[in-house]
């Protein structure tokens, strides 16, 4: 492969994206980083931007097109290996968001009158 540099391509619902240079589908690996995918051969690799999160939703029409094939989004998705999920980070907003609503759901104290 060399020192080539990862394209990118924008996908949205719709997307049919054109790998055909990258050859056929039976050598790609996937892997996802968020709401991304990543999918590289021994001709190159590419980042889907937001082609994870497309593929997730239920209707979309997002298609990988490779040289010997075209597959969905959904059942690229479905053919990803845990292990080849990347979460670096979780955002720190997400979790403080989480931390709030549990600490707002807990028991709640009674105040009790005091007599006279």
């Amino acid at each position: 492969m060399g020192n080539k540099s990862i394209q990118k391509f924008f996908a949205d619902q719709n997307s049919v994206i054109d790998l055909s240079s990258l050859g056929n589908a039976k050598g790609a690996k996937v892997s996802l980083s968020g709401p991304d995918m990543n999918i590289t051969t021994p001709h190159g690799s590419v980042i889907i931007v937001n082609g994870a999160l497309y593929s997730s939703i239920k209707g979309n029409n997002l298609a990988v097109k490779f040289k010997d094939k075209t597959i969905t989004g959904a059942k690229i998705l479905g053919s990803v290996d845990l292990k080849d999920i990347q979460l670096e980070r979780i955002d720190s907003s997400l979790v403080d968001s989480a931390q709030v609503e549990k600490k707002g759901n807990g028991k709640r104290r009674i105040r009790r009158k005091k007599r006279n």
